[in-house]
């Protein structure tokens, strides 16, 4: 198990918390940095490219032209059966801009890239989605109505999962 976050508090954190447990490693870097985590997944799962990668909760934080790069990168490094778990948020993208959400992100100073969900697939490049395919976040948790603050439920966009492989 490779983690990594940009925030050195969580990554100290994280790091005392695993300890020394064997095969688990956690360093700081920034999603961007592809060839940072990549060495380092290099180094802890030596020959090993078929792995498992989740990429939740984050894929949102970085414009199309980045996450496509970001996507690209990991499909080259990575051995065919090599699996990724992704969350996205989409949906309307021009109502989300006026809501209540984005002003949310907007007062915490953090940059919110959602997309169509039409534009999902082309943001993964040559990953492959696999069955059930894309479904909302609700549909992967089996939770009905996930929304509970007031006005949340009337949002453009959604939570969406998806599971990919390289083949």
């Amino acid at each position: 198990m490779l983690y990594t976050d940009y925030d050195p508090v969580t990554v100290a954190y994280g790091q005392q918390i695993i300890g020394d447990t064997p095969n688990v490693r956690y360093i700081q870097a920034n999603l961007t940095d592809t060839a940072t985590i990549l060495q380092a997944a290099e180094t802890h799962f030596g020959d090993q490219r078929r792995i498992a990668i989740c990429f939740v909760g984050s894929t949102y934080f970085f414009d199309k032209p980045t996450l496509r790069s970001i996507m690209d990168r990991l499909f080259a490094w990575c051995a065919p059966g090599a699996q990724m778990a992704l969350s996205f948020l989409a949906g309307d993208v021009q109502t989300f801009a006026h809501s209540q959400f984005a002003a949310n992100y907007a007062r915490m100073n953090a940059a919110v890239h959602p997309l169509e969900t039409g534009e999902i697939s082309e943001v993964l490049g040559a990953w492959r989605i696999v069955e059930p395919g894309l479904l909302p976040l609700s549909a992967w948790n089996e939770v009905d109505n996930w929304r509970d603050e007031p006005g949340i439920e009337d949002e453009s966009l959604d939570l969406y999962g998806v599971l990919v492989t390289k083949e």
